[in-house]
């Protein structure tokens, strides 16, 4: 009977949470324990970053439509400072030390593009926030765009400009990308006005929500469980 019960609480639980996001990728630029990427200072700053939570990847070798940024001992283009525990999710790391944030840097870099790639399947209405800061002589203008292709892409909305110190920026929804296997999300910057000039970002996170179908499955399933258990009980008396 106890099992009855945990099951039925177990499908009453996944109806009602049919609407909740999940976490689809999170970057805090420093969890290693499931498999992600940490910032590092220049030189030799990775230029490839495994989402330290969920499942995606950030791009700034050149690859998959990204500029091939610069990570060197002088004037790198990336490179690591310390972070901030704005907008960490379940699980991010609060340590505000540096390496603890995804710097991007120089004027040199100005019409650079980073590109996460990622899956929707399954999935719909993509949430993006994040935290992110910029210095005086830092990239003004931060363009978000998403493409199902990674050749056209289309602007979430207006450019950002990052606050002096580290704040949430959330981006509209989108439901452009819904169940779509693979996804581009391309992070433009531009309005650095000095080799000094920097900006961070850190505790990204991409949410979204499952589609009926995947919650219908799992529903099905604990569904059946509960079946299974209830036909048992009644051939054992």
């Amino acid at each position: 009977m106890k099992k009855t019960f945990t099951l039925v609480a177990l499908v009453a639980a996944t109806l009602t949470t049919a609407n909740a996001q999940v976490l689809v990728a999170g970057w805090d630029f420093q969890t290693t324990t499931t498999g992600g990427t940490a910032a590092a200072s220049n030189p030799g700053a990775p230029l490839v970053y495994t989402a330290n939570f969920g499942t995606g990847t950030l791009f700034l070798d050149g690859s998959n439509g990204s500029s091939t940024w610069t990570s060197l001992a002088t004037s790198p283009q990336v490179t690591a400072f310390s972070g901030t525990a704005v907008n960490a999710g379940t699980g991010f790391s609060v340590v505000t030390t540096s390496p603890a944030s995804l710097g991007i840097a120089n004027s040199s870099a100005n019409g650079f593009a980073m590109v996460f790639a990622f899956s929707m399947a399954g999935l719909s209405d993509l949430s993006v926030s994040y935290a992110s800061q910029r210095t005086g002589t830092g990239f003004t203008g931060n363009q978000w765009a998403h493409s199902t292709d990674g050749v056209t892409f289309t602007n979430f909305g207006s450019s950002i400009v990052p606050a002096g110190s580290f704040a949430v920026i959330t981006l509209p929804t989108v439901t452009a990308l819904n169940n779509d296997s693979t996804v581009f999300l391309r992070y433009t910057v531009e309005g650095a006005s000095s080799t000094a000039g920097n900006n961070r970002l850190d505790n990204i996170q991409f949410n979204a929500i499952p589609e009926p179908s995947t919650w219908a499955l799992i529903g099905l399933g604990l569904g059946f469980a509960l079946w299974s258990i209830r036909r048992r009980r009644s051939i054992n008396g």
